[in-house]
Protein backbone atom coordinates (compact mmCIF):
# COMPACT_ATOMS: atom_id res chain seq x y z
CA UNK A 1 0.00 0.00 0.00
CA UNK A 2 0.83 3.77 -0.45
CA UNK A 3 2.61 5.36 2.66
CA UNK A 4 1.37 8.62 4.03
CA UNK A 5 4.80 10.12 5.21
CA UNK A 6 2.97 13.34 6.47
CA UNK A 7 2.29 11.05 9.74
CA UNK A 8 4.55 9.71 12.27
CA UNK A 9 7.58 10.61 13.32
CA UNK A 10 10.53 11.82 11.14
CA UNK A 11 13.04 9.71 12.22
CA UNK A 12 10.74 6.77 12.15
CA UNK A 13 10.06 7.14 9.01
CA UNK A 14 12.94 8.00 7.05
CA UNK A 15 14.97 5.61 8.74
CA UNK A 16 11.90 2.76 7.75
CA UNK A 17 11.79 4.38 3.93
CA UNK A 18 15.48 4.81 3.59
CA UNK A 19 16.65 1.35 4.66
CA UNK A 20 15.43 -1.08 1.95
CA UNK A 21 17.00 1.64 -0.47
CA UNK A 22 20.01 0.99 1.07
CA UNK A 23 19.79 -2.20 0.90
CA UNK A 24 18.83 -2.13 -2.54
CA UNK A 25 22.01 -0.11 -3.33
CA UNK A 26 24.10 -2.91 -2.04
CA UNK A 27 22.49 -5.46 -4.10
CA UNK A 28 23.31 -2.86 -7.20
CA UNK A 29 26.77 -2.95 -6.37
CA UNK A 30 26.81 -6.79 -6.01
CA UNK A 31 25.11 -7.36 -8.81
CA UNK A 32 27.88 -5.12 -10.55
CA UNK A 33 30.63 -6.80 -9.41
CA UNK A 34 29.24 -9.76 -10.29
CA UNK A 35 28.85 -9.21 -13.95
CA UNK A 36 32.29 -7.92 -13.88
CA UNK A 37 33.77 -10.64 -12.48
CA UNK A 38 32.32 -13.05 -14.87
CA UNK A 39 33.70 -11.75 -17.72
CA UNK A 40 37.08 -11.26 -16.40
CA UNK A 41 37.08 -14.81 -14.97
CA UNK A 42 35.52 -16.63 -17.34
CA UNK A 43 35.33 -15.07 -20.48
CA UNK A 44 38.81 -13.28 -20.99
CA UNK A 45 40.54 -9.94 -20.59
CA UNK A 46 40.13 -8.55 -24.01
CA UNK A 47 36.06 -9.36 -23.25
CA UNK A 48 36.19 -7.14 -19.87
CA UNK A 49 38.37 -4.34 -22.28
CA UNK A 50 35.60 -4.32 -24.21
CA UNK A 51 32.38 -4.40 -21.55
CA UNK A 52 34.81 -1.90 -19.69
CA UNK A 53 35.62 0.47 -22.79
CA UNK A 54 31.61 1.41 -22.96
CA UNK A 55 31.73 2.13 -19.07
CA UNK A 56 31.29 5.25 -19.63
CA UNK A 57 28.48 5.01 -22.20
CA UNK A 58 26.41 3.13 -20.02
CA UNK A 59 26.92 5.39 -17.19
CA UNK A 60 25.69 8.10 -18.73
CA UNK A 61 22.63 6.58 -19.55
CA UNK A 62 21.82 5.01 -16.32
CA UNK A 63 22.38 8.54 -14.88
CA UNK A 64 20.15 10.42 -17.55
CA UNK A 65 17.54 7.94 -16.30
CA UNK A 66 17.90 8.44 -12.98
CA UNK A 67 17.47 12.10 -13.86
CA UNK A 68 14.30 11.79 -15.63
CA UNK A 69 13.02 9.70 -12.70
CA UNK A 70 13.47 12.27 -10.47
CA UNK A 71 10.99 14.33 -11.90
CA UNK A 72 8.36 11.76 -11.37
CA UNK A 73 8.66 11.09 -8.08
CA UNK A 74 8.54 15.10 -7.15
CA UNK A 75 5.20 15.60 -8.72
CA UNK A 76 3.92 12.05 -7.63
CA UNK A 77 4.88 12.70 -4.18
CA UNK A 78 3.79 16.33 -4.00
CA UNK A 79 0.46 15.57 -5.67
CA UNK A 80 -0.42 12.33 -3.10
CA UNK A 81 0.88 14.45 -0.02
CA UNK A 82 -1.80 16.83 -1.27
CA UNK A 83 -4.28 14.29 -1.56
CA UNK A 84 -5.58 14.79 -5.00
CA UNK A 85 -5.84 11.38 -5.62
CA UNK A 86 -7.04 11.56 -9.18
CA UNK A 87 -4.08 13.98 -10.38
CA UNK A 88 -1.56 11.33 -8.80
CA UNK A 89 -3.11 8.45 -10.70
CA UNK A 90 -2.79 10.69 -13.86
CA UNK A 91 1.05 11.65 -12.95
CA UNK A 92 1.57 7.73 -12.63
CA UNK A 93 0.36 7.13 -15.50
CA UNK A 94 1.96 10.16 -17.19
CA UNK A 95 4.80 8.86 -15.98
CA UNK A 96 5.10 5.15 -17.58
CA UNK A 97 4.19 6.59 -20.81
CA UNK A 98 6.93 9.42 -20.48
CA UNK A 99 9.71 6.87 -19.72
CA UNK A 100 8.81 4.47 -22.27
CA UNK A 101 8.64 6.85 -24.92
CA UNK A 102 12.16 7.79 -24.00
CA UNK A 103 13.37 4.15 -24.06
CA UNK A 104 12.53 3.87 -27.24
CA UNK A 105 14.08 7.08 -28.20
CA UNK A 106 17.30 6.36 -26.61
CA UNK A 107 17.78 2.66 -28.15
CA UNK A 108 16.59 4.06 -31.49
CA UNK A 109 19.13 6.92 -30.85
CA UNK A 110 21.82 4.17 -29.96
CA UNK A 111 21.41 1.34 -32.34
CA UNK A 112 21.54 4.55 -34.87
CA UNK A 113 24.54 6.11 -33.76
CA UNK A 114 26.32 2.80 -32.31
CA UNK A 115 29.34 3.30 -34.35
CA UNK A 116 30.02 6.98 -33.52
CA UNK A 117 29.75 6.67 -30.13
CA UNK A 118 32.27 4.08 -30.08
CA UNK A 119 34.30 5.77 -32.23
CA UNK A 120 34.06 9.01 -29.81
CA UNK A 121 35.16 6.31 -26.62
CA UNK A 122 38.46 6.07 -28.49
CA UNK A 123 37.59 2.48 -28.72
CA UNK A 124 40.76 0.15 -29.58
CA UNK A 125 40.48 -1.72 -32.73
CA UNK A 126 41.48 -4.78 -31.20
CA UNK A 127 38.03 -4.65 -29.08
CA UNK A 128 36.12 -2.86 -31.27
CA UNK A 129 33.90 -5.94 -31.89
CA UNK A 130 33.71 -6.97 -28.74
CA UNK A 131 32.55 -3.26 -27.10
CA UNK A 132 29.99 -3.21 -30.17
CA UNK A 133 28.11 -6.40 -29.66
CA UNK A 134 28.14 -5.82 -25.44
CA UNK A 135 26.74 -2.19 -26.15
CA UNK A 136 24.32 -2.91 -28.97
CA UNK A 137 22.63 -5.56 -26.49
CA UNK A 138 22.88 -3.25 -23.90
CA UNK A 139 20.73 -0.44 -26.11
CA UNK A 140 18.09 -3.22 -26.43
CA UNK A 141 17.43 -2.97 -22.71
CA UNK A 142 16.84 1.04 -22.48
CA UNK A 143 13.13 0.28 -22.31
CA UNK A 144 12.72 -1.95 -20.01
CA UNK A 145 15.48 0.06 -17.71
CA UNK A 146 14.21 3.65 -18.79
CA UNK A 147 10.35 2.13 -17.81
CA UNK A 148 11.60 0.44 -14.38
CA UNK A 149 13.26 3.47 -12.83
CA UNK A 150 9.93 5.64 -13.97
CA UNK A 151 8.16 2.83 -11.62
CA UNK A 152 10.16 2.59 -8.76
CA UNK A 153 10.42 6.29 -8.54
CA UNK A 154 6.32 5.81 -8.76
CA UNK A 155 6.77 3.61 -5.98
CA UNK A 156 9.31 5.55 -3.77
CA UNK A 157 6.39 9.18 -4.06
CA UNK A 158 4.03 7.18 -2.52
CA UNK A 159 5.61 6.24 0.14
CA UNK A 160 6.88 2.47 -0.93
CA UNK A 161 10.75 2.14 -1.25
CA UNK A 162 10.41 -1.99 -0.14
CA UNK A 163 8.68 -2.59 -3.52
CA UNK A 164 10.98 -1.62 -5.34
CA UNK A 165 13.89 -3.11 -3.13
CA UNK A 166 11.91 -6.89 -3.79
CA UNK A 167 11.90 -6.33 -7.36
CA UNK A 168 15.71 -5.38 -7.53
CA UNK A 169 16.28 -8.10 -5.37
CA UNK A 170 14.72 -10.73 -7.74
CA UNK A 171 16.39 -8.86 -10.83
CA UNK A 172 19.94 -9.37 -9.48
CA UNK A 173 19.48 -12.85 -8.11
CA UNK A 174 18.20 -13.85 -11.64
CA UNK A 175 21.53 -11.64 -13.16
CA UNK A 176 23.58 -13.74 -11.68
CA UNK A 177 22.17 -16.73 -12.28
CA UNK A 178 21.79 -16.29 -15.90
CA UNK A 179 25.74 -14.89 -16.39
CA UNK A 180 26.62 -18.02 -15.05
CA UNK A 181 24.01 -19.98 -17.05
CA UNK A 182 24.95 -18.30 -20.44
CA UNK A 183 29.03 -17.93 -20.10
CA UNK A 184 29.45 -21.08 -18.39
CA UNK A 185 27.12 -23.37 -19.98
CA UNK A 186 25.96 -22.66 -23.41
CA UNK A 187 29.63 -20.39 -23.87
CA UNK A 188 28.17 -17.03 -24.99
CA UNK A 189 30.74 -14.47 -23.66
CA UNK A 190 30.57 -11.27 -23.22
CA UNK A 191 26.68 -11.60 -25.23
CA UNK A 192 25.88 -14.07 -22.10
CA UNK A 193 26.10 -10.93 -19.87
CA UNK A 194 24.14 -8.51 -21.91
CA UNK A 195 21.63 -10.75 -22.92
CA UNK A 196 21.47 -11.80 -18.87
CA UNK A 197 21.15 -7.88 -17.78
CA UNK A 198 18.51 -7.67 -20.67
CA UNK A 199 16.53 -10.32 -19.13
CA UNK A 200 16.91 -9.49 -15.72
CA UNK A 201 15.71 -6.05 -16.12
CA UNK A 202 12.91 -6.94 -17.97
CA UNK A 203 11.16 -9.83 -16.42
CA UNK A 204 11.70 -6.84 -13.22
CA UNK A 205 9.82 -4.14 -15.26
CA UNK A 206 6.92 -6.54 -16.23
CA UNK A 207 6.53 -7.35 -12.89
CA UNK A 208 6.50 -4.24 -11.12
CA UNK A 209 4.69 -2.79 -13.57
CA UNK A 210 1.86 -5.26 -13.18
CA UNK A 211 1.58 -4.56 -9.45
CA UNK A 212 2.18 -0.51 -9.78
CA UNK A 213 -1.11 -0.63 -12.54
CA UNK A 214 -2.85 -2.85 -10.25
CA UNK A 215 -2.16 -0.93 -6.62
CA UNK A 216 -3.02 2.47 -8.96
CA UNK A 217 -6.18 1.24 -10.04
CA UNK A 218 -7.03 0.62 -6.17
CA UNK A 219 -7.01 4.16 -5.48
CA UNK A 220 -10.53 5.31 -5.68
CA UNK A 221 -11.80 8.58 -7.34
CA UNK A 222 -14.82 10.75 -7.96
CA UNK A 223 -13.43 11.16 -11.96
CA UNK A 224 -11.49 8.70 -13.88
CA UNK A 225 -8.22 9.69 -14.01
CA UNK A 226 -6.61 10.66 -17.46
CA UNK A 227 -4.16 8.56 -19.53
CA UNK A 228 -1.52 11.49 -20.19
CA UNK A 229 -1.95 14.74 -19.08
CA UNK A 230 0.04 17.64 -20.76
CA UNK A 231 0.00 19.89 -17.94
CA UNK A 232 1.56 17.11 -15.55
CA UNK A 233 4.25 16.32 -17.81
CA UNK A 234 5.31 19.90 -18.48
CA UNK A 235 5.90 19.73 -14.55
CA UNK A 236 7.62 16.68 -14.36
CA UNK A 237 9.80 18.32 -17.31
CA UNK A 238 10.29 21.20 -15.02
CA UNK A 239 12.00 18.81 -12.60
CA UNK A 240 13.27 16.35 -14.88
CA UNK A 241 15.21 17.78 -17.64
CA UNK A 242 17.48 19.55 -15.22
CA UNK A 243 18.01 16.66 -13.30
CA UNK A 244 18.80 14.98 -16.16
CA UNK A 245 21.34 17.65 -17.25
CA UNK A 246 22.57 17.20 -14.01
CA UNK A 247 23.41 13.63 -14.38
CA UNK A 248 24.74 14.29 -18.02
CA UNK A 249 27.76 16.83 -17.18
CA UNK A 250 28.57 14.96 -13.67
CA UNK A 251 29.14 11.92 -16.07
CA UNK A 252 31.02 13.79 -18.02
CA UNK A 253 33.01 15.40 -15.65
CA UNK A 254 33.53 11.87 -14.13
CA UNK A 255 34.60 10.98 -17.35
CA UNK A 256 37.54 13.93 -16.95
CA UNK A 257 38.74 12.89 -14.04
CA UNK A 258 39.08 9.40 -14.78
CA UNK A 259 41.47 10.50 -18.17
CA UNK A 260 43.26 12.52 -15.63
CA UNK A 261 43.75 9.63 -13.28
CA UNK A 262 44.72 7.08 -16.71
CA UNK A 263 47.46 9.46 -17.27
CA UNK A 264 49.76 8.76 -13.93
CA UNK A 265 49.58 4.88 -14.91
CA UNK A 266 48.37 1.48 -13.36
CA UNK A 267 49.39 1.93 -10.32
CA UNK A 268 47.59 5.36 -9.40
CA UNK A 269 44.47 3.62 -11.28
CA UNK A 270 44.50 0.91 -8.89
CA UNK A 271 44.60 2.81 -6.11
CA UNK A 272 42.23 5.63 -6.93
CA UNK A 273 39.74 2.72 -7.81
CA UNK A 274 39.89 1.04 -4.79
CA UNK A 275 39.67 4.31 -3.00
CA UNK A 276 36.71 5.37 -4.90
CA UNK A 277 34.70 2.10 -4.85
CA UNK A 278 35.50 2.42 -0.40
CA UNK A 279 33.80 6.10 -0.88
CA UNK A 280 31.11 5.61 -2.93
CA UNK A 281 29.93 2.85 -0.62
CA UNK A 282 29.01 5.90 2.01
CA UNK A 283 28.15 8.70 -0.29
CA UNK A 284 25.68 6.53 -1.87
CA UNK A 285 23.98 6.04 1.27
CA UNK A 286 23.87 9.48 1.41
CA UNK A 287 22.13 9.32 -1.65
CA UNK A 288 19.69 6.44 -0.23
CA UNK A 289 19.29 8.87 3.00
CA UNK A 290 18.54 11.91 0.39
CA UNK A 291 16.31 10.27 -1.66
CA UNK A 292 14.38 9.29 0.71
CA UNK A 293 13.91 13.36 2.43
CA UNK A 294 12.99 14.02 -1.01
CA UNK A 295 10.00 12.10 -0.77
CA UNK A 296 9.51 12.80 3.05
CA UNK A 297 9.43 16.90 1.79
CA UNK A 298 7.79 16.37 -1.68
CA UNK A 299 4.36 15.09 0.73
CA UNK A 300 4.65 17.01 3.33
CA UNK A 301 4.96 20.32 1.03
CA UNK A 302 2.53 19.66 -0.57
CA UNK A 303 -0.11 19.56 2.69
CA UNK A 304 2.45 22.69 4.00
CA UNK A 305 3.82 20.83 6.64
CA UNK A 306 7.18 23.00 7.12
CA UNK A 307 8.09 22.56 10.22
CA UNK A 308 8.01 18.68 9.57
CA UNK A 309 10.00 19.01 6.82
CA UNK A 310 12.62 20.91 9.07
CA UNK A 311 12.25 18.09 11.29
CA UNK A 312 13.46 15.75 8.88
CA UNK A 313 16.09 17.48 7.49
CA UNK A 314 17.79 17.62 11.38
CA UNK A 315 16.89 14.04 11.54
CA UNK A 316 18.57 12.89 8.42
CA UNK A 317 21.72 15.41 9.09
CA UNK A 318 22.49 13.23 12.16
CA UNK A 319 22.08 10.33 10.01
CA UNK A 320 24.55 11.41 7.97
CA UNK A 321 26.72 12.32 10.78
CA UNK A 322 27.01 9.08 12.89
CA UNK A 323 28.00 7.26 9.58
CA UNK A 324 30.82 10.15 8.86
CA UNK A 325 32.13 9.76 12.35
CA UNK A 326 32.20 5.88 11.44
CA UNK A 327 34.23 6.14 8.19
CA UNK A 328 36.18 8.80 8.36
CA UNK A 329 37.57 6.60 12.10
CA UNK A 330 38.03 3.68 9.57
CA UNK A 331 39.34 5.29 7.23
CA UNK A 332 42.09 7.12 9.61
CA UNK A 333 42.94 3.78 11.17
CA UNK A 334 42.71 0.59 8.92
CA UNK A 335 42.67 2.31 5.43
CA UNK A 336 44.71 -0.60 4.02
CA UNK A 337 42.63 -3.14 4.90
CA UNK A 338 39.65 -0.95 3.36
CA UNK A 339 41.75 -0.21 -0.05
CA UNK A 340 42.96 -4.42 0.25
CA UNK A 341 39.06 -5.04 -0.24
CA UNK A 342 39.16 -3.86 -3.76
CA UNK A 343 42.40 -4.84 -4.97
CA UNK A 344 43.72 -8.60 -5.56
CA UNK A 345 46.70 -9.89 -3.50
CA UNK A 346 49.45 -8.89 -6.02
CA UNK A 347 48.85 -5.34 -5.24
CA UNK A 348 52.46 -3.19 -4.59
CA UNK A 349 53.02 -0.83 -1.85
CA UNK A 350 52.63 1.90 -4.29
CA UNK A 351 48.59 1.27 -4.77
CA UNK A 352 48.03 0.83 -1.77
CA UNK A 353 49.76 3.79 -0.43
CA UNK A 354 47.76 5.99 -3.41
CA UNK A 355 44.37 4.50 -1.58
CA UNK A 356 45.66 5.57 1.60
CA UNK A 357 46.06 9.05 0.72
CA UNK A 358 42.63 9.21 -1.05
CA UNK A 359 40.62 8.34 2.26
CA UNK A 360 43.06 10.49 4.20
CA UNK A 361 42.08 13.57 2.50
CA UNK A 362 38.65 13.00 1.25
CA UNK A 363 37.47 11.28 4.94
CA UNK A 364 37.81 14.45 6.50
CA UNK A 365 35.33 15.76 4.52
CA UNK A 366 32.66 12.67 4.43
CA UNK A 367 30.30 15.20 6.78
CA UNK A 368 30.70 17.98 4.11
CA UNK A 369 29.55 16.18 1.48
CA UNK A 370 26.46 14.28 3.68
CA UNK A 371 25.76 18.44 4.11
CA UNK A 372 25.39 18.66 0.51
CA UNK A 373 23.66 15.88 -0.21
CA UNK A 374 20.66 16.39 2.33
CA UNK A 375 20.68 20.07 1.49
CA UNK A 376 19.82 19.16 -2.08
CA UNK A 377 17.68 16.04 -0.95
CA UNK A 378 14.69 18.94 0.78
CA UNK A 379 15.61 21.65 -2.04
CA UNK A 380 14.59 18.53 -4.88
CA UNK A 381 12.03 17.24 -2.85
CA UNK A 382 10.70 21.12 -2.95
CA UNK A 383 10.51 21.54 -6.75
CA UNK A 384 13.67 23.38 -6.07
CA UNK A 385 15.68 22.17 -8.67
CA UNK A 386 17.34 24.64 -10.14
CA UNK A 387 19.50 25.23 -7.01
CA UNK A 388 20.49 21.50 -7.08
CA UNK A 389 21.79 21.86 -10.73
CA UNK A 390 23.86 24.90 -9.94
CA UNK A 391 24.77 23.20 -7.17
CA UNK A 392 26.12 19.88 -8.42
CA UNK A 393 27.76 21.77 -11.55
CA UNK A 394 29.89 23.91 -9.40
CA UNK A 395 30.89 20.90 -7.58
CA UNK A 396 32.06 18.76 -10.65
CA UNK A 397 33.07 22.10 -12.45
CA UNK A 398 35.92 22.57 -9.38
CA UNK A 399 36.59 18.82 -9.27
CA UNK A 400 37.83 18.90 -12.64
CA UNK A 401 38.86 21.85 -13.03
CA UNK A 402 41.16 22.05 -9.26
CA UNK A 403 42.38 18.37 -10.36
CA UNK A 404 43.35 19.76 -13.96
CA UNK A 405 44.55 23.11 -12.54
CA UNK A 406 46.94 21.40 -9.42
CA UNK A 407 48.07 18.61 -10.95
CA UNK A 408 51.43 20.29 -12.22
CA UNK A 409 52.09 21.01 -8.60
CA UNK A 410 50.57 18.52 -6.52
CA UNK A 411 50.43 15.62 -9.23
CA UNK A 412 48.10 12.95 -8.53
CA UNK A 413 47.84 14.23 -4.93
CA UNK A 414 45.70 17.37 -6.79
CA UNK A 415 43.24 15.06 -8.18
CA UNK A 416 42.42 13.94 -4.26
CA UNK A 417 42.00 17.30 -2.76
CA UNK A 418 40.01 18.75 -5.39
CA UNK A 419 36.82 15.84 -4.60
CA UNK A 420 36.74 18.18 -1.07
CA UNK A 421 36.92 21.67 -2.64
CA UNK A 422 34.02 20.76 -4.95
CA UNK A 423 32.03 19.25 -1.95
CA UNK A 424 33.11 22.40 0.41
CA UNK A 425 30.94 24.75 -2.30
CA UNK A 426 28.46 22.58 -3.38
CA UNK A 427 27.51 22.58 0.45
CA UNK A 428 27.60 26.18 0.85
CA UNK A 429 25.46 26.63 -1.85
CA UNK A 430 22.57 23.78 -1.18
CA UNK A 431 23.18 24.81 2.74
CA UNK A 432 22.70 28.09 2.31
CA UNK A 433 19.52 27.78 0.25
CA UNK A 434 18.00 25.85 2.82
CA UNK A 435 18.28 28.00 5.71
CA UNK A 436 16.82 30.85 3.27
CA UNK A 437 14.00 28.84 3.61
CA UNK A 438 12.85 30.05 -0.47
CA UNK A 439 12.37 26.79 -1.36
CA UNK A 440 9.18 26.94 0.64
CA UNK A 441 7.49 28.43 -1.97
CA UNK A 442 8.66 26.18 -4.91
CA UNK A 443 6.17 23.61 -4.87
CA UNK A 444 4.75 22.63 -8.33
CA UNK A 445 1.91 21.91 -7.85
Amino acid sequence: MAKDLTVGKPFKVILAFALPMIIGNIFQQLYNIVDTAVVGQFVGNAELAGVGSTASMVFLIVQVAMGASVGCSVVISQLYGSKRLRDTKTATYTTLITMGVMGILFTALGLIFIDGILVMLSTPADIYDIAREYLQIYLYGCFPMLLYNGISSAFQALGDSKLPLCFLILSSVLNVVLDLVFVLSFGMGVAGVAWATFIAQTLACLLSLFVLIRRINKIKTDEKAKAFDKTIFKKIATIGLPSMLQQSVISIGHICVQSLVNSYGATVIAGFTAANKVEQILTSTFTNIANALSSFTAQNIGCHKIDRIKAGYRTTFYMIAALSVVMLVLSLTIPDALISIFVDSTASAGEIEVGRQYLTIVGCTYLVCGLMVISNGVLRGAGDVKIVVICSLCNIAVRVGGAYLFAGVWGSAAIWWAVPMGWLLGAAISTVRYFTGKWQNKAII
